[in-house]
């Protein structure tokens, strides 16, 4: 589940439907022909989804071996992040959109993408398999993984 722009809430449904709730207009919808298997994270301007597939079709992401593209939330264009390069495992378990960044978290490590050039901009490894879940705060990045919460000081990175 995420936040958009206007409050509006995405989340994803059993079946794996892409659907949306604007509270201002109280009204329902989905995106159609498309499914989400992965997770959903938001800024003000993009919804980020991983593992996303059309049902019948090829797979938005199926030139990035990362698997996670960007719809941008004002035109309902989707667009690949090409970010396979630079990161020590291709999985994803988690994403967390700020501003200008999302965190990906991954096998055993969690990662800062600058969104306007699409690359890696910082690294920090876990002692864990699995990333759940990720909440940055202005001086940190709090990571909760499948052997505890850790702490990624951002005061430290550049």
């Amino acid at each position: 589940m995420a936040s958009g722009a206007m409050d509006d809430v995405w989340f994803q449904t059993d079946d794996h439907r892409l659907r949306r709730y604007q509270p201002n207009a109280a009204t329902w919808d989905a995106v159609p022909h498309l499914a989400v298997r992965g997770i959903l994270a938001s800024n003000r301007e993009q919804l980020f989804a991983s593992g996303i597939h059309y049902p019948g079709g090829a797979d938005v992401d199926s030139d990035s071996m990362l698997g996670v593209a960007a719809m941008i939330l004002t035109t309902g264009t989707w667009r690949n992040l090409e970010l396979a390069e630079g990161l020590p495992s291709t999985s994803v378990q988690a994403l967390a959109a700020v501003g200008s960044h999302l965190w990906v978290g991954g096998l055993g490590y969690v990662a800062r993408v600058d969104l306007k050039t699409d690359r890696v901009t910082a690294l920090a490894y876990v002692r864990a398999r699995r990333v759940e879940c990720m909440h940055p705060t202005d001086a940190a990045l709090w990571v909760l993984a499948d052997r505890g919460l850790y702490r990624v000081d951002l005061t430290t990175i550049p």
